[in-house]
């Protein structure tokens, strides 16, 4: 018995480590022209303006457009690759009051646009979710 629960949680905390990300997968990856600081912004207003409660009430602080990146929703999944830009992203809820900044990370490879929303994570650092391609 003691065998089995043994087994189960060296299982349990092997699983916890998630998909790493390796520099074949890096090596691999295509990645377009880089967008401009004023393109990401704009394409970013877009897609929160069309998923926001209250799109007019919308705040951003974003940063800079990086280099070569890849981010994630969660450590189990594939990362995807592109050009990253972080947010903080506040707008009003529907009792009209301000929720408080929140991040997002959207990636930008082509015509291909990602949004990840970070707010609801607990766990690890920016490396478990999105980072550059070293």
């Amino acid at each position: 018995m003691k065998a089995i629960l043994l087994t189960l949680i060296a299982l349990g905390l092997v699983g916890c480590g998630g998909v790493p990300v390796t520099r074949d997968d890096a090596s691999k990856a295509q990645f377009a022209s880089k967008p401009t600081d004023e393109e990401s912004i704009r394409k970013i207003r877009g897609y929160l303006e069309s998923v926001l409660i209250d799109p007019d009430s919308l705040k951003l602080k974003c940063s800079k457009v990086t280099e070569k990146a890849w981010a994630r929703e969660d450590v189990f999944e594939r990362p995807k690759f592109g050009y990253l830009v972080i947010c903080d992203v506040n707008s009003k809820n529907r009792m009209g009051g301000y929720v408080g900044g929140k991040e997002f990370a959207f990636l930008f490879n082509g015509s291909s646009f990602h949004a990840f929303d970070y707010s609801h994570f607990t766990y690890g650092g920016s490396g478990t979710r999105y980072d550059l391609v070293r």
